[in-house]
């Protein structure tokens, strides 16, 4: 069953009702749909990652992308600005500012 719905969610049927409906229509048996769930959010975070991220990965990442690149329709960062030593919300600070090539040509 595992091996089924892991195939399935390599081919792209990723939402729990249409992979129900499948299990359904090949006569297996039928998972309850929480346990489906559950089971879909392990295979997507071993497939993709973890959806979050952290502070010193966000600044890794656009520290990494600072260069202008040669194609100009590929995405890099002008300016970031990242402050969040305090857990106070109000005294955070997050601003991160991207284009490319051929929109700042665009804007000349």
């Amino acid at each position: 069953m595992k091996k089924f719905i892991e195939e399935k969610f390599c081919e792209g049927i990723t939402k729990p009702n249409a992979l129900l409906k499948l299990i359904v229509t090949k006569k297996m048996k039928e998972r309850a749909k929480l346990k489906l769930v559950s089971f879909l959010i392990k295979l997507h975070e071993k497939q993709f990652g973890p959806a979050g991220i952290s502070v010193p990965e966000l600044c890794a990442w656009c520290a990494a992308r600072t260069h202008i690149p040669a194609d100009e329709d590929e995405v890099f960062v002008l300016k970031y600005v990242i402050h969040a030593e305090s857990r106070n919300v109000d005294e955070q600070e997050l601003k991160i500012v991207m284009s490319t090539r051929r929109l700042l040509a665009i804007s000349r």
